[in-house]
């Protein structure tokens, strides 16, 4: 079961998995992760009510790592197939032995996309889930979809209210 949600921070679905997790539990307690250096993202510093550590490299590549081998498993949501930082987001994955799932948001309703996470979480017991894919500038309204499938997904697993104490 779900108890943590983390990612990158970058705008469109890292930020989205961030906001749905967020819309769930009201507060920011049970999310996190890694972002470059200066809070780095596509459009300016990532805002700081997310709660994220900087690595001390501007680049994406150490955050990505982090945040994979961080977490139990990782969705990536994309627009198309994937590309640059998603495909490393996989690899890493991979050499990590990490679950991952990705999903091309334009080949797949927001219910079958919850009803795959909900089963998958419940496969490998997953307690931290790494958000990641594309930027909002590659895939408009990414953010908002995103938002809506964590936030669907936390509620269709059962996940922790905000005041159980686990976290």
């Amino acid at each position: 079961m779900i108890e943590r949600v983390v990612s990158g921070g970058q705008i469109g679905a890292d930020r989205g998995g961030l906001d749905g997790a967020i819309q769930f539990w009201g507060n920011t307690d049970r999310i996190g992760g890694w972002c470059p250096a200066n809070r780095r993202a596509e459009d300016g510093p990532i805002p700081f009510k997310y709660p994220l550590q900087e690595t001390v490299e501007w680049s994406y590549p150490p955050r990505t790592k982090k945040n994979v081998q961080e977490a139990d498993g990782t969705v990536i949501f994309t627009g198309g197939p994937l590309t640059s930082g998603s495909k490393l987001t996989v690899k890493l994955a991979e050499e990590h032995c990490k679950p991952y799932l990705h999903f091309d948001i334009t080949t797949v309703t927001a219910s079958e996309v919850v009803d795959s996470i909900a089963d998958w979480v419940d496969a490998y017991d997953l307690r931290v889930l790494n958000v990641a894919g594309s930027r909002e500038s590659t895939c408009p309204g990414l953010q908002e979809w995103t938002a809506s499938v964590i936030h669907d997904t936390l509620v269709e697993i059962g996940a922790p209210p905000c005041d159980s104490g686990i976290g």
